[in-house]
């Protein structure tokens, strides 16, 4: 997880003009550093490892469909993306640096691509999953954030239902797009977008 390094950046490269302690006693270069040491670090550290434990556990899943149902196998990255996303709700309160909105200073909406709730699209998930978006090399990096991240995973891993959550209207339901695709390939197709989502954010 990339990101975790350059969220520390900002306060441990903070400092006082001239380096010189401020008025009031504060020493604020030594108090930003002990916060990235003692708080952001330890935060960040641990998103990282269950992201990358998360990783395993989808790409288990994806490999015990090639010769069961994966049932347990789901339920094991189901529950390692809840303890996934419990750790990153520790670092989602701290958004500074690259993880900032764009109009803070530093700020680059990174913390979107991890997890871009309330931008979601159940809808936009599924029709990448009728299309194979997901396939492409740099689907990750060159999709709209509602259909990656902590949210899209989200319903991937735990949604079995044989529907979509679009419309009539849309495509892949008018055109009967959708029910081209059977019980069996829709389950191969959701745990393999599953596992280019889980990539994508070890390497956000």
């Amino acid at each position: 997880m990339a990101l975790s390094l350059a969220l520390l950046a900002p306060l441990v490269g903070c400092k006082d003009d001239e380096g010189k302690k401020p008025e009031d006693g504060l020493d604020r270069r030594t108090m930003l550093a002990s916060v990235a040491k003692e708080v952001v670090a330890p935060a960040t550290a641990a998103a990282s490892s269950k992201i990358a434990a998360l990783v395993t556990a989808v790409e288990a899943y994806t490999k015990a469909l090639g010769g069961g149902d994966g049932a347990s196998e789901r339920q094991a990255a189901q529950k390692s993306w809840r303890e996934a996303m419990v750790a990153w709700q520790h670092v989602e309160v701290m958004q500074l640096g690259p993880a900032a909105l764009k109009t803070s200073p530093g700020g680059e909406g990174q913390r979107d691509k991890v997890y871009s709730w309330p931008t979601v699209s159940p809808c936009a998930v599924d029709q990448q999953i009728e299309n194979k978006g997901y396939e492409s090399p740099t689907f990750v990096e060159d999709k709209l954030v509602n259909v990656s991240g902590f949210d899209a995973l989200e319903y991937l891993l735990f949604y079995a239902g044989a529907d979509n959550a679009c419309p009539s209207g849309a495509a892949i339901n008018r055109d009967k797009l959708w029910e081209k695709i059977d019980t069996a390939e829709l389950k191969r197709r959701r745990a393999d977008y599953a596992l280019v989502v889980a990539k994508g954010l070890a390497k956000t």
